[in-house]
């Protein structure tokens, strides 16, 4: 069986609050991680086109401007499928998109690096 390396993953954290932001990329960074940061979700977006190579998205759900963290899952999958969007939060949104995962806060790291190393399995596509 073969062991994740997450040193080949980029994950963008999206997150209105700069702490959390700064938490969670030291978090990620010391389980190497490369890791990018967006304080909006317009933010996030634009910071998608310029780096293709992010592999995860983990984004809060309350956050300033015209979406939210689930809109901004939403609007990434349906661009990129195969990304792992890992949203996180204090209340549970009431539908999350088809692929995301859900993390409530206050979390551990061990839960948060679980939860990513699961979205960064490959997908298994089921042929009918």
């Amino acid at each position: 069986m073969s062991t994740f390396n997450p040193s080949r993953r980029r994950v963008l954290i999206v997150d209105d609050e700069w702490l959390m932001r700064e938490m969670l990329a030291d978090v990620l960074e010391e389980t190497g991680f490369a890791t990018s940061l967006a304080s909006s979700a317009t933010e996030a977006l634009r910071l998608m086109r310029r780096e293709p190579a992010i592999d995860l998205v983990v984004t809060d759900v309350e956050m300033p401007g015209v979406l939210n963290g689930v809109d901004l899952a939403r609007v990434l999958i349906a661009q990129r499928p195969e990304l792992g969007v890992l949203i996180v939060s204090g209340c549970r949104p009431r539908a999350l998109p088809p692929g995301a995962r859900f993390l409530a806060k206050p979390f551990v790291p061990a839960e948060l690096l679980r939860t990513l190393n699961e979205l960064a399995l490959p997908r298994v596509s089921v042929a009918s």
